[in-house]
């Protein structure tokens, strides 16, 4: 590959005059310099001299290229003279070519715009100079040798459809696009033109088939009139076969709808009489609900009071037997824990003893076996023996015998001195040991004491907390039930003085009182009953009473009631207990309206607004008002009556009355009457208030009293539990400090342990073990030097003399001490034994005793517990019998909730039934009335056929077709129809389940389709002649005309088809290129150098993913150039993100790989960059420079714009361009890094 050696800038852009950059051999070109110094201009240049066009070149207009520099000599007058007068621009680049030949491309423009284009001094054109540049890959329409500022971020913002555009762009493939987008366009026209012709040709065949119709449709015209003929009459017999059909099913379903008719009204009857019944029953079950309520509450009560006072006072006799059985276990486990000690403690004296025993005995064998020994030695002579002494005497005298026997007397004293010492020291240890093993086991015991105290301490708390939440809840609903007896107190007091001032006048009439008494009667049974009207709704003010009196008229004591059923188990109960009659207003189904008009008067209201009533009544109200008005005066009701043409009912204060049909009435009214009734209502509400009140107070009375007992035996509870508190305190307190003191004593004595008594047995084994050491030294010197001595003897004797010293000497006394010792120590232990049985059995005989105390407190708590169980029998019983009577109640509510269901659903079914009967009827009425319907079309149809001349098949009478339609004298019921002559095949159409009226329209539709047909079967005369002319123009296009537009659609085909594919396999060379390295580029661009090599990831690197795929619609698939490019690129150690989601950084160097890799595909001989890391971090940077500096080489060269150290340090050569402000111009030094090298 060639290489680009200089450049020489004249008079370009901010080049002032001759410029020259020589850029040498260098494969790695940084240009540097600060902001605003030409960097870029250097591109501009290089761009220039390749062809590359002006738009790209960062100028308006390409005339801007030329030096416009203006000078810095302030002398200059004249501002036009102060600027450069350069006239043309020029820039040539020196290329080297691979078989190392020079090449020089020159170009310049002046101030016309006119460029000149050169090479090696010789003109071209401009095709010429672009040929030779691409025939060394510098392919100046693609730009593959340069990236200009601003081309990465490009890139990176691309959407697919732009990258596809760029990708066709860089292949070629787009100099196919507008021989392409033509030949497709031709083609498509051509093949509507095709389409056009063959729509024509076969227009022509329909018009030719039409005209073939018409010339055989006159055949047929008169044989379709003998057909309308025929299935006119038809079609008249199957109507009037229809009616006949219809009247005599009709006469059926009448004769069988009066039979229905029979049949419910019987049913009705019997329903109507289980209802009567059912009512009845009802009556029955309100009464038992009444009684069984009553005892529940007297269960309830004495249950309460036998609670309240002996069951709680045994229940404290209970719990305090429990305190004291829970005390005695407590001391029982500690007594059991104290006899495990003592067994643990015998069974340890008891390993002692054996072992000492077992000691005892292995001495006594030691001391049998030296006196076995010893006897061998008996029959010694007695010469040997004076030998022996003799020998031992010069032992003593001659080799200092004495004073070495000394020695070791002293050391063994010593040792056996040290040895009785230790054994104290351990029976010093062993007793502090058991001392504190006793004290901590003692100590545990407090703690459990104190911890099983504090638990009781706590439980009492919380038995506490609950009395006295318990007392305070009593003692505020005991001042509840107080002020509530104030309260109540003041309300009677007041209702008694209204109930004095009544009095006089409030005697009731004999009808009143019996109505009263009636209401009361029915409200005791049916929950639903509310009250009279009277009673119910009230006038807001007295003033009034004599309106509302005449208002309510006739309804004042009618009955108000929830539903309509209670209104009917009333009038039933009525009936049965002969109680008279009464109106029942039932909520849910009486109903009036609201008014629809405005009042404008100031003395007028609705009568609605001057009653005061429960809203729950509100259908009722508008019954009883309904749009009435209540006036002032009589001149205000003539107002709105007449002038304002009100059409209400209309009352004044004064009780006249306007009606709405305009009659009046008026006279003297008995005002002080009405305000009587409405007192009454009053007195009678003060009298019922008295008694509630009276009887409320009865009931806070009793309550506060069961109240005092619970309180006072509330407070018994809690003075038991303060005192248990207290006792439970002190000991606590006690115990604790017991604790305190053991812990102390404990303390001491671990201390005694580890600081004396083990640091004396440590010192006592340490001097021991080196007494002991001298002890063996010496008697092994001593032994040896009597075994030189005694060598002679021995060997003259036939035994060893140190074996018969030894066995006859000390050796034997020691055994016996020993012996001695470890009997001394086995009395001992046996002694501890007996004192520990001892012990034990004191603890067994207090075990015995504390069994006994608690089997004894157990007694008397199951006799407790046996008094409280007969007291819960009683409470039980009575619960039970409360339980018993309100599942009883339970029950009867549950019949008469079934019953009630009963009496809704009868209701239901008469009036289902009544529905059904009254159905029946009107089915009844509405099937006669079809009767007459079709009797009525027939005699029609019979006219139309008289008038119409319609020859219908009669069997009996005749019509006079001579008479007219209209004939009234007629008698048609006397003509019976021929339906034998009715076309078989429209039974056979029956036959297969057509309804008579699918039937009748298929008639209908052959006779309309026979007239249509007539219609269209005019005969026409020229058809023939038509035909024959159609058919010759049909025989001329088709040969012709379409033959040659489908030869033409075929040919433009196969042209655009060449095309497609050579614009396809251009685009795809390119897209499977990058497809294939795109990944590898991406992961060198963003592997980090610092990390060692990943023999999992690819090329053993660590570095980021990225593809490119295409994303097309199925009819795109074979013009991948149509479909949109998806790059995706994932950074190193992050999740995937579309590109658009990326950093700025991470766009660019996701750019920066695909423009490598395209460079890849078509490389230029060198590459120019204008500061592609403008939006890199200094990481990505180095990424960058890496990539560049492995890549430049003898065959890509790279040219960078660049102000980032970490780029340019890796360069081979730097350019470095600055501002030389006197010129007021760029200017460039170059410094080749090479010859820097090592």
């Amino acid at each position: 590959m060639g290489r680009l050696l200089s450049l020489k800038l004249s008079n370009f852009k901010s080049y002032k005059d001759d410029v020259n950059i020589d850029i040498g051999s260098s494969n790695f070109i940084s240009i540097i310099g600060p902001n605003g110094s030409g960097k870029s201009n250097i591109m501009d240049a290089i761009s220039f001299v390749l062809g590359v066009d002006t738009n790209f070149l960062r100028s308006s207009s390409i005339t801007q290229l030329i030096y416009r520099g203006k000078r810095s000599n302030e002398n200059v007058e004249n501002d036009e003279d102060s600027y450069s007068s350069a006239t043309r621009a020029s820039v040539e680049a020196t290329y080297q070519k691979s078989d190392n030949s020079i090449v020089k491309f020159y170009r310049d423009v002046d101030l016309d715009g006119a460029s000149r284009y050169k090479i090696n001094g010789k003109s071209f054109s401009l095709q010429n100079y672009i040929q030779t540049l691409n025939n060394e890959n510098i392919l100046v329409e693609v730009r593959n040798f340069l990236v200009f500022q601003g081309d990465v971020e490009q890139v990176a913002s691309k959407d697919p459809f732009d990258l596809t555009n760029f990708f066709e762009r860089i292949s070629g493939s787009i100099k196919f696009k507008k021989e392409y987008d033509q030949l497709k366009q031709e083609y498509l026209s051509t093949a509507n033109e095709c389409g056009d012709a063959i729509i024509e040709k076969k227009r022509l065949q329909t018009e030719i088939s039409h005209y073939t119709e018409s010339a055989n449709k006159n055949d047929k015209y008169n044989e379709k009139l003998d057909e309308k003929q025929k299935l006119t009459i038809q079609l008249q017999l199957f109507q009037l076969y229809l009616i006949d059909d219809q009247l005599n099913t009709v006469d059926e379903e009448i004769d069988n709808i009066q039979t229905d008719i029979g049949m419910v009204e019987d049913s009705l009857r019997a329903k109507e009489e289980s209802y009567d019944n059912a009512l009845n029953e009802n009556v029955k079950y309100q009464f038992a609900l009444k009684n069984n309520n009553k005892n529940i509450k007297e269960f309830l009560a004495e249950s309460k009071k036998l609670k309240a006072t002996t069951l709680n006072k045994t229940q404290n006799e209970s719990k305090s037997y429990e305190h004291t059985i829970s005390d005695l276990n407590h001391n029982l486990d500690i007594l059991k824990v104290d006899l495990e000690n003592h067994n643990d403690a015998v069974a340890n004296l008891n390993d002692t003893k054996d072992k000492l025993e077992e000691s005892c005995k292995q001495i006594k064998a030691e001391i049998k076996t030296i006196e076995n020994d010893r006897a061998k030695f008996n029959n010694i002579d007695s010469n040997v023996v004076s030998q022996i002494d003799g020998i031992k005497s010069d032992y003593i005298t001659l080799k200092g015998g004495d004073i070495l026997d000394k020695e070791i007397q002293l050391k063994g004293n010593k040792l056996e001195e040290l040895k009785i010492n230790l054994r104290k020291v351990n029976k010093q240890i062993d007793a502090y040991e058991q001392l504190v093993k006793e004290q901590q086991t003692e100590k545990l015991q407090k703690e459990k004491t104190i911890l099983k105290a504090e638990d009781a301490l706590k439980a009492n708390d919380h038995e506490v907390s609950a009395l006295e939440k318990q007392k305070k809840k009593i003692l505020a609903n005991s001042e509840s039930l107080k002020k509530k007896i104030n309260f109540d107190n003041i309300k009677l007091k007041n209702t008694l003085l209204r109930i004095d001032e009544l009095s006089a006048d409030q005697r009731e009439t004999k009808f009143e009182e019996k109505q009263r008494d009636m209401l009361r009667s029915l409200k005791n049974i049916y929950p639903g009953v509310s009250g009279f009207v009277i009673d119910l709704f009230r006038p807001s003010s007295s003033k009034y009473n004599a309106a509302v009196s005449l208002l309510m008229g006739r309804n004042l004591y009618s009955i108000v009631v929830d539903t309509a059923m209670t209104a009917n188990a009333c009038i039933q109960y009525m009936k049965a207990q002969r109680l008279g009659v009464a109106t029942f207003l039932p909520v849910d189904v009486v109903s009036g309206k609201n008014p629809d008009f405005a009042i404008n008067d100031k003395k007028a209201v609705f009568a609605s607004e001057v009653l005061t009533y429960s809203r729950e009544f509100n259908s009722v109200l508008r019954y009883i008002c309904s749009d009435t008005i209540i006036s002032d005066d009589l001149k205000t009701a003539q107002k709105l009556r007449w002038n304002d043409n009100i059409n209400a009912k209309i009352i004044t204060l004064n009780g006249d009355v306007i009606q709405k049909s305009g009659i009046m009435t008026g006279g003297s009214t008995q005002v002080n009457g009405n305000e009587s009734r409405w007192n009454k209502i009053e007195y009678q509400t003060l009298v019922s208030t008295k008694d509630k009140l009276m009887d409320h107070v009865k009931k806070c009375h009793d309550s506060i009293a069961s109240n005092d007992m619970l309180i006072k035996d509330l407070e018994n509870q809690l003075s038991e539990i303060d005192k248990d508190h207290n006792d439970i305190k002190l000991n606590i307190s006690f115990n604790k400090s017991e604790v305190t003191n053991i812990s102390k004593q404990i303390g001491y004595n671990q201390e005694k342990l580890a600081n004396d008594l083990e640091s004396e047995k440590s010192e006592l084994e340490k001097s021991i073990a080196m007494v002991q050491e001298d002890f063996d030294k010496l008697t092994e010197k001593r032994n040896s030097v009597l075994e030189n001595i005694f060598s002679d003897l021995s060997a003259s004797l036939g035994f060893s003399v140190l074996e018969y010293e030894n066995t006859t000497g000390n050796l034997l006394k020691e055994k016996n001490n020993q012996f001695d010792l470890i009997s001394r120590d086995l009395s001992e232990v046996v002694t501890k034994i007996s004192f520990e049985e001892r012990k034990k059995k004191s603890i067994l005989t207090s075990i015995s005793n504390i069994e006994k105390a608690i089997s004894d407190n157990v007694k008397l708590a199951e006799d407790i517990q046996n008094l409280m169980d007969k007291i819960d029998k009683e409470i039980n019983g009575l619960n039970e019998k409360s339980e018993l009577t309100a599942k009883e109640v339970e029950d009867i509510k549950k019949k008469f909730e079934e019953n009630k269901v009963l009496v809704n659903d009868l209701s239901t079914e008469i009036d289902e039934i009544k529905a059904r009967r009254d159905k029946l009827k009107a089915e009844l009425s509405e099937k006669e009335s079809i009767y007459d319907s079709y009797e009525k079309d027939r005699v029609q149809l019979l006219k139309n056929c008289k008038m119409n001349a319609i020859e219908i098949p009669l069997i009996n009478g005749s019509l006079n077709m001579e008479a007219t339609a209209d004939d009234e004298a007629f008698d048609y019921s006397i003509v019976v129809l021929d339906y034998d002559q009715l076309d078989k095949k429209l039974f056979k159409l029956k036959n297969k389940k057509l309804s008579n009226v699918e039937i009748h329209k298929n008639i209908k539709n052959k006779l309309a389709d026979v007239e249509k047909e007539l219609l269209t079967l005019q005969p026409n005369v020229h058809a023939k002649d038509r035909l024959k002319d159609l058919k010759e123009k049909y025989t001329k296009y088709n040969n012709e005309v379409v033959h040659d537009l489908k030869e033409k659609e075929k040919k433009l085909l196969d042209k655009f088809n060449k095309v497609k594919k050579q614009r396809r396999q251009a685009f795809e060379e390119l897209l499977s290129f990058v497809i294939e390295n795109i990944d590898s580029v991406y992961k060198e661009l963003t592997v980090d150098g610092s990390l060692h090599r990943d023999s999992t990831s690819n090329n053993g690197l660590i570095g980021g993913s990225a593809s490119i795929n295409l994303e097309f619609n199925e009819e795109d698939e074979d013009e991948p150039y149509l479909a949109a490019l998806k790059y995706q690129a994932t950074p190193p150690m992050k999740k995937f993100r579309e590109i658009e989601y990326l950093s700025g950084g991470e766009k660019t160097v996701a750019a920066l790989a695909l423009l490598f890799t395209i460079n890849k595909f078509q490389p230029s001989p060198f590459f120019v960059l204008d500061e592609i890391d403008a939006a890199l971090d200094a990481t990505n940077v180095i990424r960058v420079g890496n990539y560049i500096k492995k890549h430049a080489s003898n065959d890509l060269q790279f040219i960078v714009i660049s102000l980032k150290n970490s780029i340019f340090e890796e360069s081979d050569a730097l350019v470095g361009v600055y501002r030389n402000q006197k010129q007021n111009s760029s200017n460039v030094l170059t410094l080749d890094l090479s010859v820097y090298e090592s």
